[in-house]
């Protein structure tokens, strides 16, 4: 170890997803906006490189959450804003549920005002570690 670098305990990975959306690759995705008079809550289409549909996005009781599905449309995560939050905080949890026992992670916008679309991701591991 180099001097002035301090040994850190690493957790092993935990899977956010389940095993059959994990590959060692890069995948290239195409998200469409599907949002229209006749389909009110179907926000987005995520394709792949053949067109094939691999994710769907679904609004939930007024916009006030978004339901990621799988192809044949089974839940997978729920993700739900922050009120109030200045910095656009979502939180995104397992499945259909929206219980803290089943946050997986949250994201936020770093800064405020911003040109850029970055954010910061927390585990939900972390977030019990800081809140402790």
């Amino acid at each position: 170890m180099a001097d002035g670098q301090k040994a850190r305990n690493v957790a092993p990975a935990e899977l956010v997803a389940a095993r059959q959306f994990t590959v060692p690759y890069a995948v290239n995705l195409t998200l469409t906006g599907t949002r229209g008079l006749f389909s009110p809550n179907d926000l987005y289409k995520v394709k792949d490189t053949n067109g094939d549909l691999v994710f769907k996005v679904k609004g939930v009781s007024f916009g006030s959450r978004r339901l990621l599905l799988d192809a044949a449309g089974t839940p997978l995560l729920t993700m739900k804003p922050k009120v109030f939050s200045w910095h656009q905080t979502w939180r995104v949890f397992r499945g259909e549920s929206t219980s803290p026992n089943d946050l997986l992670f949250s994201m936020r916008r770093p800064k405020i005002f911003q040109w850029k679309d970055n954010f910061d991701v927390v585990l939900a591991v972390e977030q019990l570690q800081v809140h402790r």
